[in-house]
């Protein structure tokens, strides 16, 4: 079984929901982050780059320190707001054609650990170890693991009775994708999602390794019971939408192209297939480009 719980979450007021809101740091540029840092007071950015005015930045736990402050002056200024009452969150993304939507929610560390939600990538122990200092010292997640389940109806049917009413947040950023948020603070409803989860045997993590890992290490060294969750993002496996995942070889160590694909001949079925783009579909099919011509 799946242990899922609500919870008080920390949030933007509805009215700077979408100012708040951002991407990782990493997938910004410099100038493109500057401008943000430098234009808009409210976006989470500051919290996580509190020393961005700075020459000399701050590293480690010092940083971590600082980021915490710059999060707890956010709440101060009335920024962020605490959630009066435990509570589950309906959340959705639109990306062109694609919607993602399920419930946001706290999940057990204890499932992680004993195998209930499953992996299919390596961490890094100095990245977990890094995260897990993180979350120590600040104490907040900022981001969900995504984890997918199958299908469950039940879910469903809370996912689409919300949909049916008035968002809590409703805005579009400049990637172009619609967010929308609903607040689920409903004693039955919480209890209706908390018990189907309960029936789902596993979860899988869709992104989040190492945010699982140093939530794992995290609880081994905590007492606080917050620290023995990690906040997810829970969604239908249906809606996955698994993309092509390439990576450019620099060199061929010497290698002429008819020789490299000659030994790639040892261990694959290789076709010449021109320059037309090609996307693979079946289980094991890889294409690469190899100048100018595709090979599957």
């Amino acid at each position: 079984m799946a242990i899922v719980r609500s919870f008080k979450a920390i949030r933007p007021t509805r009215d700077k929901a979408n100012l708040v809101a951002s991407r990782s740091y990493l997938s910004y540029s410099d100038e493109t982050l500057k401008e943000k840092l430098e234009h808009n007071p409210y976006t989470f950015l500051h919290i996580i780059n509190p020393d961005y005015k700075d020459k000399i930045k701050l590293k480690g736990i010092e940083k971590f320190k600082a980021v915490k402050e710059k999060f707890n002056k956010f709440k101060e200024d009335g920024f962020l707001i605490t959630e009066h009452s435990k509570s589950f969150y309906v959340y959705q993304q639109i990306h062109g054609n694609h919607i993602f939507e399920g419930i946001i929610g706290a999940t057990a560390v204890s499932d992680y650990l004993n195998g209930n939600i499953k992996k299919h990538e390596h961490t890094l122990t100095a990245r977990e170890e890094m995260f897990k200092s993180y979350l120590d010292t600040t104490g907040f997640n900022a981001e969900p693991v995504l984890l997918c389940h199958k299908e469950n109806t039940t879910i469903t049917a809370v996912i689409q009775q919300y949909k049916g009413t008035r968002a809590e947040y409703e805005f579009t950023t400049t990637n172009k994708v619609v967010h929308k948020l609903w607040l689920v603070n409903n004693t039955d409803d919480i209890d209706t999602i908390t018990n189907a989860f309960a029936t789902i045997d596993n979860l899988y993590i869709a992104d989040g390794h190492h945010r699982s890992a140093s939530s794992a290490l995290l609880s081994e060294t905590s007492d606080k019971e917050n620290s023995q969750y990690f906040m997810s993002f829970l969604i239908d496996e249906s809606q996955l939408n698994i993309i092509n995942f390439n990576r450019l070889v620099k060199h061929t160590n010497g290698l002429n192209d008819s020789e490299l694909i000659a030994e790639i001949g040892k261990s694959f079925t290789v076709t010449k297939k021109g320059n037309t783009i090609y996307s693979p579909t079946l289980t094991d099919e890889i294409y690469m480009y190899l100048s100018g011509d595709c090979i599957p």
